[in-house]
């Protein structure tokens, strides 16, 4: 798909593109699947045998570009969907669970990658019912459960806090 200056390349997926004429910042967001995402004329070079400079994004991500700055800025789309059901806990309840079981359930949900000193947090554990809540909220209830903060880094979540040894 040509967009203003920036090609998708479809792997198998479903995505957005807003690249409006007026928009100085189109963006392309992943439902399912992957897309290779290219400035048009790196998309060019890449065709005439050059190496690809592009950005690859799964599910819940997206890509923004600056025009101005010739620049892509990616990260997380604003709501991640479930993409597979968690086996253990497919309603998202939680008893006495092991926080970083809890992470590598909604990693494997979302498609996201979560990073956090497993050591540090080895020792937490909670009782949360988060069904009803969204991908960003379940971490602000975590976070605030264990005294913990993340932030997101692009395509990171990174979580930090002191550990649950009291």
């Amino acid at each position: 798909v040509f967009a203003n200056e920036l090609v998708t390349q479809v792997v198998g997926t479903s995505f957005i593109i807003d690249a409006f004429a007026e928009n100085k910042t189109p963006s392309v967001e992943v439902q399912t699947g992957k897309v290779k995402v290219f400035r048009l004329d790196k998309f060019r070079d890449s065709q005439n045998g050059k190496p690809e400079e592009m950005v690859l994004l799964t599910a819940n991500q997206q890509v923004s570009y600056n025009m101005d700055k010739k620049g892509f800025t990616s990260g997380y789309v604003t709501n991640p969907a479930v993409l597979k059901t968690p086996a253990a806990h497919p309603d998202f309840r939680f008893e006495n669970a092991p926080v970083p079981d809890v992470f590598q359930t909604l990693e494997e949900s979302y498609g996201v990658t979560i990073e956090y000193n497993a050591d540090v947090l080895k020792n937490c554990r909670i009782t949360v019912p988060l069904q009803d809540e969204t991908l960003f909220r379940k971490l602000d209830i975590i976070c605030q459960t264990i005294g913990a903060t993340y932030e997101v880094w692009g395509t990171r979540i990174v979580v930090n806090g002191p550990g649950c040894d009291f």
